[in-house]
């Protein structure tokens, strides 16, 4: 009898155990096929998105819009004022929206990653830093989404051949609309509120990806245009 548990038992209990960490893994790591993988933990409630957007912001749709997808956490506010708020300006974190952006379906952030590396390697300065220009974004934002590289050239003034297909894709699928009617402006670093703007018009384009309903009144923005949440979005 000893014998028979010296013989079976070790070898039942590592399978027992194998059996419950793969059963665990699949329901929480990598969720249970037909739900919707777990909230963030640190995610702006979507009652306060209204609330993070500095006075008069270009950007307040993407940003507004984003926050109730869920993209925008507590960490990326600035929490110095009465009310923490989302900072536009500052210089984005890419890798930090590839991690927000894991759980929509559609998008492939897998082959976003891969670019971003990519440019990371191509740099001749070497420097290993998540920020990237315009220039840059554009090619991981292609290949983000479910679009292919144009074979267009860009119509946009001052694009640089090399990144001319992936500006153009952006372009004819009415995700940019450059820093101004003729430019791109592809050597400045992509800002916080770019990267709200672009992915607003990205999402609100991808089939099923619903738009959230944004609020009644938003601060106002420069375009003249007001048909809709695409066209009234800034220059970007």
């Amino acid at each position: 009898m000893a014998g028979g548990l010296m013989r079976f038992g070790p070898v039942l209990t590592r399978d027992r155990a194998l059996s419950v960490l793969f059963l665990l893994i699949a329901f929480y790591g990598l969720g249970v096929a037909g739900e919707p993988p777990p909230a963030r933990a640190g995610v702006v409630d979507p009652a306060d998105c209204s609330d993070i957007v500095p006075e008069d912001s270009v950007h307040a749709p993407g940003i507004i819009a984003n926050c109730k997808r869920g993209v925008i956490d507590t960490m990326d506010l600035d929490p110095g004022g009465a009310f923490p708020i989302y900072v536009p300006a500052l210089v984005s974190d890419i890798e930090r929206w590839l991690q927000a952006l894991d759980y929509i379906q559609s998008l492939d952030v897998t082959a976003a990653r891969g670019e971003m590396q990519e440019i990371l390697a191509e740099r001749a300065d070497g420097l290993d830093t998540m920020t990237l220009t315009r220039n840059e974004f554009a090619r991981v934002l292609v290949a983000l989404l479910p679009i292919k590289v144009s074979g267009a050239p860009s119509s946009f003034a001052d694009t640089e051949p090399n990144y001319s297909g992936w500006i153009s894709s952006l372009h004819v699928n009415k995700i940019t609309n450059g820093c101004d009617e003729q430019n791109f402006c592809g050597a400045q670093n992509v800002m916080n509120g770019q990267v709200m703007t672009f992915l607003h018009r990205a999402l609100a384009a991808l089939p099923g990806v619903a738009p959230p309903t944004l609020p009644t009144t938003s601060p106002p923005t420069t375009s003249s245009s007001t048909t809709s949440s695409s066209t009234t979005m800034p220059p970007a």
